[in-house]
């Protein structure tokens, strides 16, 4: 059974990281923040992280219990992303460090 999620879309948001996890406060078990425009995001370890002109900016959050969650997680999620995104639009990504497309 999947999971059910929340898909929620803002033109700006400060940081799509914090807004999920506003939203998996309010009840949500899982959701994915898109937004056109983050104005306070942040990159690993709290360095500043700039989205470039045109970007797109997306976080999914979701509680979890049963799987386990470690440095590699992030990574093979960005590759999963990458090979989804790159099948649909026909353009081969590249994916820096750890999930950025």
């Amino acid at each position: 059974m999947a999971t059910p999620y929340v898909t929620i879309t803002l033109d700006e948001v400060p940081s799509t990281q914090d807004y999920a996890l506003q939203e998996l406060d309010r009840g949500h078990r899982a959701v994915l923040i898109v937004a056109s425009r983050q104005t306070a995001g942040r990159g690993r370890f709290g360095r500043d992280w700039w989205q470039a002109p045109r970007g797109v900016s997306a976080s999914l959050a979701f509680r979890n219990e049963t799987i386990p969650v470690d440095e590699t997680f992030s990574l093979a999620v960005g590759l999963a992303v990458r090979s989804a995104v790159s099948s649909v639009v026909g353009v081969d990504l590249s994916l820096k460090w750890p999930n950025d497309l």
